[in-house]
């Protein structure tokens, strides 16, 4: 599988702290720690990564996509966006407003919504999952792999992030030119070629004329 590529800007300013990590199964909550939290959605864990950002931060889409989901989930992402393309598609959870609708296509670092504290939350921050496609509902994490792994998923500073449909027709286009570079290659070999042989047909006629003119 090719790497999930995703654009390094999440949201407005400075790096934030992570507060959960991925497969983490216990939550610290008012400083008591609640053991596999995460089993009562049917999780191994926490599936995605949680940054402690302030409320009504700006939050940027990290694919080219369409928004595919924004709706309030209440006893859980509270207000959610999903972006979603044909390699992957991205969560951005506990949201305080939407800024696209469903429907909407959207560009890698285009503002998507303002995080806050909604649903199931112990505090400010947003939860960012990403699952590839095909979404493997039964991998324990409902389809979301780390972000963090490097083995699936590369952050690139880049805006303009290519899908992999745009990279598999790049490539195409990439072996189409070389193929029609070669064949011009080889008719201009051929070409030669055939003025070669002109070339020598008409030295062994000189060639004949010349034996003929010496032998009279």
């Amino acid at each position: 599988m090719a790497k999930i590529k995703l654009l390094n800007l999440l949201y407005e300013g400075p790096d934030a702290p992570i507060t959960q990590r991925f497969g983490n199964k216990d939550v610290n909550v008012g400083g008591r720690v609640i053991k596999d939290y995460y089993a009562k959605w049917g999780l191994h864990g926490h599936n995605g990564l949680d940054f402690g950002i302030a409320n009504n931060t700006k939050l940027y889409s990290c694919i080219n996509g369409e928004v595919t989901e924004a709706r309030f989930d209440p006893g859980g992402y509270g207000n959610y966006i999903k972006v979603e393309n044909n390699d992957c598609g991205a969560l951005y959870a506990h949201l305080g407003a939407f800024k696209v609708v469903v429907g909407e296509s959207v560009k890698a670092g285009e503002l998507v919504g303002l995080s806050d504290n909604t649903g199931n939350s112990t505090g400010p921050h947003l939860h960012f999952g990403v699952f590839p496609k095909p979404r493997d509902r039964e991998n324990g994490y409902n389809g979301y792999i780390d972000p963090l792994n490097h083995n699936l998923v590369e952050w690139v500073e880049d805006s303009t992030i290519p899908t992999q449909e745009e990279e598999n027709e790049s490539l195409k286009r990439t072996i189409a030119n070389l193929q029609k570079l070669l064949e011009d290659t080889e008719e201009q070999v051929r070409q030669l070629q055939r003025q070669d042989l002109t070339e020598k047909g008409k030295l062994r006629e000189v060639a004949k004329d010349l034996g003929e003119v010496i032998e009279s």
